[in-house]
């Protein structure tokens, strides 16, 4: 069965081992993470997983943002959504389609 996880990591970099750490452990299709503490030119990425995000553009220190980790082994489309929220979407298809958000 395909598991969903969200975890409000305080920083990716930060916390990238524990990311991984609960990638091995529940294989998740995907990953919700919040305060991701990204700037726009700061890259994230892991093996086997795309990662949608978006950042807080106020102020000059990475703060807040969102982002979903999405595993490459299920097909998976970025959802547009039209909003000043940090909010990012996905619909993926694991035998039935469900959206993301």
């Amino acid at each position: 069965m395909p598991t969903l996880v969200s975890w409000n990591c305080r920083g990716f970099h930060r916390n990238l081992l524990d990311i991984k750490s609960i990638i091995n452990h529940y294989h998740p299709v995907c990953l919700a993470i919040q305060e991701t503490n990204l700037k726009p030119e700061q890259q994230a990425k892991l093996r086997r997983f795309t990662f949608l995000r978006k950042e807080n553009l106020a102020g000059e220190r990475a703060s807040g943002g969102v982002g979903l980790l999405t595993s490459l082994d299920y097909p998976s489309n970025a959802l547009s959504l039209t909003t000043s929220l940090q909010v990012v979407g996905i619909q993926a298809n694991f035998h039935i389609v469900v959206s993301v958000v």
